[in-house]
């Protein structure tokens, strides 16, 4: 509600006892490191993408996020291991659609085999 009329401290706060009560929503948290990042609150912000990437290792949104705010802070060092697993989960991502493209490929070579064949 808040968010979405701009009132970043109080939607801060909002999601803040979103996570307290349900910690293990995913979304939540990478609404809070957003708004978190709007503030320039960079340590909540690290926080809040930590425990996505916790939760869900292939979010690579969330991975990106955090090797920017160590950029932000000037740590490139550990910015680094972040960008290497938006790279991992981005390939996975791109492995899986390809992967996809692949069966149904196949199942429509299939299908035209199967009707010339009836």
């Amino acid at each position: 509600y808040y968010f979405g009329k701009g009132d970043l401290y109080k939607a801060q706060n909002n999601y803040r006892s979103s996570v307290v009560l349900r910690p293990l929503q995913p979304a939540a948290w990478f609404r809070l490191g957003t708004i978190s990042m709007q503030l320039e609150d960079w340590d909540n912000a690290l926080t809040a993408f930590t425990e996505v990437v916790q939760q869900h290792p292939e979010e690579a949104e969330g991975w990106a996020n955090i090797a920017a705010v160590h950029m932000h802070n000037k740590k490139p060092a550990e910015a680094y291991p972040a960008l290497a697993e938006v790279r991992i989960a981005t390939c996975a991502f791109a492995c899986t659609w390809c992967a996809m493209e692949l069966m149904f490929a196949a199942l429509l070579n299939m299908s035209q085999c199967c009707s010339v064949t009836s």
